[in-house]
């Protein structure tokens, strides 16, 4: 199922299905700062441009798997522009 041109993409980074380790949390919270900014966004086989929800907060949300632990769940809220 191809998403629509504007559409809102969320990606779920669910416990149990897979984690990102501090450095991917970090290179995400980067990019969200970016105000403005397209990335590449490649699902499936299908290329999208996207950018960051900031309009509907928050643009990314991560916590610890456990408390002072290095792996995160989390989502990442985009928009295909």
């Amino acid at each position: 199922q191809s998403l629509l041109n504007g559409g809102p993409i969320t990606i779920e980074i669910q416990d149990g299905i897979t984690w990102l380790d501090q450095d991917a949390v970090d290179a995400i919270q980067a990019m969200a700062l970016q105000a403005g900014a397209t990335f590449s966004l490649i699902w499936d086989d299908e290329l999208f441009t996207v950018m960051f929800r900031h309009h509907d907060p928050p643009a990314v949300s991560f916590k610890p798997i456990w408390p002072n632990y290095d792996l995160f769940i989390g989502s990442i809220n985009l928009v295909q522009v």
